[in-house]
């Protein structure tokens, strides 16, 4: 009894509930998925888009009756934009992946042109327009030169219009307290340059 007693290792319950809180934090990364994509993730939702792509290009008629697989793109969408890269870091990006917004956006663009209701999604993929970038996203203003003048109704025009105008109004709200932190800092922005 004596050796078998003198090689136990005694516990303390401090260390007892330092354990259990680690065990904890361990099962709770592992239940939460990780907001940034490895590599293999990351491939595997291009290669999942590319064939999206694929399928819209020979079937258009299929993906707009697929809510399911167009929530799915505007999800990844928000992902991709929420990521934006420098420029140059993109020049070290594997052409599939480069290429990755893009087909997202046509894809998307695919399916707002027969669902007209979706104004969100559009919005969002106006933020693309924002972003300095190597890859030529002039489908979405041709989309709204071409698609949205000519086979939205007034009313859903108006609708888009009104929508945009609501986020613009949000942006505006925050102008002067960004414009005040600006001036604040020192840094001449467009009202101080």
């Amino acid at each position: 009894a004596g050796p078998a007693a003198s090689t136990a290792t005694v516990v303390t319950p401090a260390q007892e509930q330092q354990q259990q809180q680690q065990q904890h934090q361990q099962q709770q990364q592992q239940q939460q998925p990780s907001a940034v994509p490895d590599s293999s993730s990351a491939a595997t939702a291009c290669r999942a888009v590319q064939l999206v792509e694929l399928l819209v290009r020979h079937q258009p008629e299929w993906l707009p009756a697929c809510p399911a697989v167009f929530n799915a793109l505007w999800q990844q969408w928000k992902l991709v934009s929420s990521q934006q890269r420098p420029m140059a870091s993109e020049a070290l990006l594997p052409p599939l992946q480069l290429l990755h917004s893009l087909r997202i956006a046509r894809c998307m663009l695919a399916y707002l042109a027969a669902h007209h209701e979706q104004v969100e999604p559009l919005l969002d993929l106006f933020s693309a327009l924002g972003h300095c970038t190597s890859v030529d996203m002039n489908l979405i203003p041709s989309y709204i030169t071409g698609t949205v003048a000519t086979s939205y109704s007034i009313a859903e025009q108006r609708r888009l219009l009104l929508a945009w105008a609501g986020r613009f109004q949000a942006f505006c709200h925050a102008l002067p307290q960004i414009s005040k932190a600006a001036i604040d800092a020192g840094t001449p922005n467009i009202f101080t340059a």
